[in-house]
């Protein structure tokens, strides 16, 4: 059995999609594949779904606990303990987060041992994981910390792809794939320094110090803040002809 959080909430069963229910039924699923093995008290789950809890909250969480477990077809996936539930995957289940993570760690691990065209390959796979939002079929009400905080592992595991991609020389590459993203991420610095330095691998001295214009802009205008010392020290180091 799949299960996918990297985008619409999803399980396949050798490869047929399954429908898992309503929105509750999706969240749940999502927070007990989150966790890791890990049970979750019933408390934090029921906090979790209603901002002001019913009188019901309970049942109704055993309900929504029920309907999972039938529509998955596995009465043993989620096991009851005293004090709330826990996810039991079996050997042959997989989890995109869990895989996007491994796959994350492995490149960090080649780019601290030199090899930054595997780490650049590492965190491409793991990033072609996303089929779109995380949770995406999940209200912001519900899911919206959970997903932040995932969409947060995603860019910097682009980041870092990007750093890797810089250090083999793919500065074009960086350059494409940083248009879209600035657009999306106005105020991320690490973006903002990646194309400084893939404008002067080029020769563009010109274009790298309009990025920092604009980054400084931004930053300034949408946070009220002046830009770090990585992106001061990188334009004074232009400015100085370094």
């Amino acid at each position: 059995m799949d299960f996918g959080v990297l985008g619409p909430v999803a399980v396949r069963v050798r490869g047929v999609p399954v429908a898992i229910g309503g929105t509750r039924e999706r969240f749940l699923l999502a927070l007990l594949l989150l966790a890791d093995g890990e049970p979750i008290a019933g408390a934090r789950i029921v906090d979790a779904l209603w901002d002001d809890p019913p009188p019901s909250a309970k049942q109704q969480l055993h309900n929504v606990v029920s309907r999972l477990r039938r529509a998955v077809g596995r009465d043993d996936l989620i096991v009851t303990r005293t004090t709330g539930y826990e996810l039991r995957l079996a050997g042959d289940d997989t989890v995109d987060l869990m895989r996007f993570r491994a796959l994350v760690v492995d490149g960090r691990h080649a780019r601290a041992a030199g090899d930054d065209a595997a780490a650049a390959d590492l965190f491409g796979v793991a990033l072609a994981l996303w089929r779109g939002p995380a949770l995406a079929d999940v209200p912001d009400e519900l899911a919206g910390t959970v997903r932040h905080g995932l969409h947060e592992e995603g860019l910097s595991a682009a980041e870092a792809r990007l750093d890797a991609l810089l250090a083999i020389g793919q500065h074009a590459e960086v350059l494409a794939e940083l248009t879209p993203m600035l657009v999306d991420h106005p105020h991320r610095e690490r973006l903002y320094l990646a194309r400084m330095v893939a404008l002067l691998a080029g020769g563009r001295r010109v274009d790298a110090l309009d990025t920092y214009r604009l980054a400084r802009e931004r930053l300034v205008s949408g946070l009220g803040i002046e830009p770090g010392p990585e992106l001061r020290d990188l334009e004074q180091r232009i400015l100085r002809g370094e």
